[in-house]
């Protein structure tokens, strides 16, 4: 089943996910470009940073990958560890190097992709975090459980 579909920001291409683990890239017509195996398990969430160069998933594995799009074939840029559970939702930053995601652990985490670590978790939720969004000018985020 699909999990998620998302436009790139320049709406040239659009991305889906399924719970097979894989990201795929079509043009808008919906010619399939690439069927990426992105994950081992479900893939949740896509987002696209602001330039559209690189774009982060999030798993049931508990892992958010970040690629490049024009070499995603090769595999990942970085593969981001540190939830204890499923990561629902990955959301880059709208103008910055940085991608919030939640999980089924109840967190909201930053992340810089370029070095590939975390730079702070958010722990206000009781139970499992389901979607994170920045707001439009990246001043905000919320999320939601």
């Amino acid at each position: 089943a699909v999990r998620c579909i998302t436009y790139t920001h320049n709406q040239q291409f659009v991305v889906s996910t399924d719970d097979a683990g894989f990201a795929n890239i079509f043009q808008p017509n919906f010619e399939l470009m690439v069927a990426l195996q992105a994950h081992r398990e479900a893939v949740r969430s896509v987002s696209f940073s602001p330039t559209d160069l690189k774009f982060a998933t999030g798993s049931d594995d508990s892992k958010i990958h970040v690629y490049d799009f024009g070499t995603c074939q090769n595999g990942p840029e970085k593969v981001l560890s540190g939830h204890g559970g499923d990561v629902r939702c990955v959301d880059w930053h709208p103008s910055k190097g940085l991608i919030a995601s939640c999980s089924k652990d109840s967190s909201v985490k930053l992340w810089e992709p370029r070095m590939g670590g975390c730079i702070g978790t958010l722990h206000g939720h009781k139970s499992g975090v389901h979607q994170v969004k920045w707001n439009r000018n990246g001043h905000w985020l919320l999320s939601a459980s």
